[in-house]
């Protein structure tokens, strides 16, 4: 259940982590170019391909290029910046559209809202501690027509197809269960500038998620963008890469304990490759930076 719960109602809140750092500025010592990606399950192999093409206009990331495994162009993210920060970002798919808006107050970001082909798709909104974010709110509305998480799934569908409609299927469980939208609250926990810990909660369930890194950096520390995916949950927040996760689910008055973990490669302090593995599922992340 927590590659689809989780994603499936998450899917937005990595992009929200950034501002702890650089309040929603994105411009590392170290650009990425492209990634490149190969996954695995139940026998297949999709060999690797380019999955994303990063374009900067010198200290500024203008758009990201998502391609399919047969190197056509899935969708576009194109950035849009205020004062230096990163303020809204629109993502274009052939047949459909969404965007998402970021606010801040003051130096820190208060509300990031989502909109899809025009509608009022999602909204959060924050509580600090010391200076970071320590719970977030996040509400979305499910339309008449059912297409947001189409959309929503989307990403997920290039790295492991098979889950896709499991996403959507417990997308509609969940919107019936409250009337107009569903809001789902998360509590966060650090260690110096890493997240230790993630927990959410929607009723009686709840998932939590503990998290240990390495001392290298992260490339995508302080980014903001439109699309994510369970297993990049807590990187945009973070200083270093994550190493494993531990996760906790109790769902229907059972609990589940999971571990996952993350081996790298790197070129001096920056990494070159993330290899991850969920059961009989398996892949590789490899980056490549601007030179």
């Amino acid at each position: 259940m927590k590659r689809i719960l989780l994603f499936a109602i998450a899917v937005a809140t990595a992009m929200t982590f950034g501002s702890c750092h650089k309040e929603g500025k994105y411009s590392p010592s170290k650009k990425i170019s492209k990634i490149y990606k190969e996954y695995g399950y139940d026998g297949y192999f999709s060999g690797r391909y380019l999955s994303e093409s990063w374009n900067w206009n010198k200290n500024q990331l203008q758009s990201i290029y998502h391609h399919n495994n047969d190197g056509s162009i899935s969708y576009t993210e194109d950035f849009t910046y205020t004062k230096g920060r990163i303020s809204r970002v629109d993502c274009r798919y052939s047949s459909s559209y969404y965007y998402t808006e970021f606010t801040y107050d003051g130096g820190k970001l208060a509300r990031i809202t989502e909109y899809y082909n025009g509608q009022l798709a999602g909204e959060s909104s924050f509580t600090y501690k010391n200076g970071k974010i320590s719970t977030m709110n996040e509400t979305y509305y499910m339309h008449k027509d059912k297409t947001m998480p189409m959309v929503k799934s989307s990403f997920l569908s290039l790295i492991i197809p098979e889950l896709s409609d499991k996403i959507i299927e417990n997308l509609y469980r969940l919107s019936n269960k409250s009337k107009g939208g569903n809001t789902y609250t998360y509590s966060f926990e650090w260690n110096g500038d890493n997240i230790s810990m993630i927990k959410y909660s929607y009723g009686y369930e709840w998932e939590e998620v503990k998290f240990t890194y390495d001392n290298k950096k992260n490339p995508f520390y302080g980014f903001l963008d439109n699309d994510s995916n369970s297993e990049n949950l807590e990187k945009y927040c973070s200083k270093n890469n994550i190493t494993r996760e531990t996760w906790t689910e109790y769902d229907e008055g059972e609990m589940e304990i999971d571990t996952d973990t993350y081996t790298y490669t790197y070129d001096g302090n920056w990494p070159t490759s993330r290899r991850w593995q969920y059961g009989d599922e398996y892949g590789t992340t490899y980056y490549e930076y601007v030179k």
